[in-house]
């Protein structure tokens, strides 16, 4: 999601990242929210409570990763 060039969010998607970064070239700021690692079991990857603890009041927004199991 990000501003086109008229200053009106538009949501889009791209095949890769680097795809991502060329489109909105000139952002000043990108930010991403995506996995960093999967978990090969139940237990919840050790860096998700702790990001919900630094976020503190916004901590919430950390999900948990889905496990490398998981239907795509």
């Amino acid at each position: 999601m990000g501003y086109s060039s008229s200053g009106e969010w538009e949501l889009k998607a791209f095949p890769s990242f680097d795809e991502a970064v060329e489109y909105y070239h000139t952002a000043r700021l990108m930010l991403v929210d995506m996995p960093i690692g999967f978990s090969e079991g139940a237990e919840e990857r050790h860096c998700d409570p702790e990001a919900r603890e630094w976020l503190s009041h916004k901590g919430a927004t950390v999900w948990r990763a889905p496990t490398r199991r998981a239907p795509a």
